[in-house]
């Protein structure tokens, strides 16, 4: 369910477009590889591989790609293990709307830069 609000949230804005989407860790590094997207969001608590270990595998692929945390953990320790796996952002799912904007829009400015 917050896989198909977030998708819906992101293809409302005219200038996005989701071009893929993964159950698991092990398939979202494989889609980030084959699709190159300028962005991924993931959950650090993915099955078959956790969002984390994808982050530093889609990052030492795709060292371009910005990466941002969607998570319901609020912990000082999580968001610090996310940056140290090449996170851009850290996200709580429980954000309102604007804020997921201002992160996605943030994130995607930083791999303009």
């Amino acid at each position: 369910m917050v896989r198909i609000g977030l998708r819906s949230f992101l293809e409302a804005r005219p200038k996005w477009r989701v071009i893929g989407e993964a159950a698991d860790g092990r398939d979202a590094v494989n889609e980030a590889i084959r699709l190159k997207p300028d962005l991924v969001v993931i959950d650090p608590a993915l099955p078959v591989h956790n969002g984390l270990d994808a982050t530093r595998a889609i990052r030492s692929h795709l060292p371009g790609v910005q990466m941002l945390i969607f998570t319901t953990y609020d912990d000082d320790q999580m968001f610090c293990d996310a940056v140290a796996a090449g996170a851009r952002g850290y996200l709580l799912k429980s954000a309102g709307k604007h804020t997921l904007y201002m992160a996605v829009e943030r994130a995607i400015g930083a791999r303009r830069d």
